[in-house]
């Protein structure tokens, strides 16, 4: 698992949003003091070791789900299957060629019920499989209309609506060969287009592979991109910027924020080494008055914060191994009340990366 911080900033998708002008009306500023840090030691929670061996071999982790007594890891362009309590590999979902059941590349993963729907932006394509592994369909849903756009604008990532009325789209990017590269789209349950998202527009290509996460008491999306410090809300009609983080002397400098390609930000993150830079937050989860994130140091330094809604604090917190085996990562998810962190095993770098597992009731 080497690299795992270089592979956080420079990215894993194709392609990204950028901002033109922000409507700031609403945003809060968040103060963040990495002095203040707390440690979190992995004795309150449990550790998950996940099964390394030729089939079951991953890289970084870009998604994780879980569904009907087993653990499904997305990781590059794998969908594999493990057990959710022992960490056993059980198989995996489809694999890359151009069959039925078949794939060219990964681009986003979720469950819809008991049906795990995996997005290829490549063919275009939507594969569903039972949570055994069966393989149920593949289909090519019509995403645009050319008579009103041009076909190059285009989903690459797709997440469910809260009100499960159609999915939020984060498109393409064109390159300036369309008149205008939104953002994001609506698209309605069979995923044809429905209408463009005002509020942002696509200026680069390129991002991390998890983008945004459903608020499901507002009835909205969260969207963060790479390396810029904003947390910024999605409904049907608008993207708006909701926080922006302030690390004090921490602060990634909002000139290098501001630079035009996600690579560029990425190799200006890394030069912060007297005072280290912190941003690369991503991975944010809501739960009630509270949302988890990651984020990481320009010293290759993962954390996990928490924003506290009603008072716009924001507390930071270091996970500690007493026996210094184990380290934070970059991935983080929250499923039935826990948060799963991804770790590194320091006495084996190279195998699967283990799943801190800790209920957000430990927090209160």
């Amino acid at each position: 698992m080497k690299n795992v911080f270089l592979v956080l900033v420079i990215g894993l998708s194709l392609f990204a949003g950028c901002s033109r002008e922000d409507d700031t009306e609403g945003l809060s500023t968040l103060s963040v003091d990495l002095s203040k840090t707390e440690d979190l030691l992995l004795s309150n929670g449990k550790i998950l070791n996940i099964e390394t061996s030729d089939s079951s071999l991953l890289y970084s982790y870009a998604n994780i789900l879980k569904s009907d007594g087993r653990l499904f890891i997305h990781s590059r362009d794998l969908l594999k299957i493990f057990d959710p309590v022992t960490g056993k590999y059980l198989g995996r979902l489809g694999r890359k060629g151009n069959g039925p059941a078949e794939y060219a590349s990964i681009n986003q993963v979720w469950m819809e019920g008991d049906t795990v729907r995996l997005f290829d932006f490549n063919t275009r394509s939507v594969l569903s499989f039972k949570s055994d592994g069966t393989f149920i369909s593949k289909v090519n849903p019509y995403l645009g209309d050319n008579s009103r756009t041009n076909d190059l604008k285009f989903p690459v990532y797709v997440m469910k609506y809260p009100d499960s009325s159609g999915y939020i789209g984060l498109n393409c990017f064109t390159d300036g060969t369309t008149e205008t590269n939104p953002t994001a789209s609506f698209y309605d349950n069979d995923l044809g287009f429905v209408s463009d998202i005002r509020g942002r527009e696509l200026r680069e290509g390129g991002n991390l592979n998890d983008r945004m996460s459903a608020d499901l008491e507002n009835g909205r999306m969260l969207m963060w991109e790479g390396l810029k410090d904003t947390l910024f809300t999605v409904t049907k009609t608008d993207i708006r910027p909701l926080y922006a983080f302030d690390f004090g002397k921490n602060r990634f400098p909002p000139e290098y924020q501001n630079l035009p390609e996600l690579f560029g930000r990425a190799q200006k993150f890394r030069e912060g080494k007297d005072v280290p830079y912190a941003s690369a937050m991503h991975c944010f989860q809501k739960q009630g008055d509270r949302i988890f994130f990651s984020f990481s140091t320009s010293d290759e330094r993962f954390f996990l914060g928490m924003i506290d809604i009603g008072n716009k604090t924001v507390r930071t917190f270091r996970l500690v191994s007493p026996d210094g085996r184990f380290s934070q990562s970059s991935y983080m998810t929250m499923m039935d009340g826990s948060l799963y962190i991804s770790l590194t095993d320091g006495d084996s770098p190279e195998s699967n990366q283990p799943l801190f597992i800790i209920p957000t009731n430990y927090f209160d």
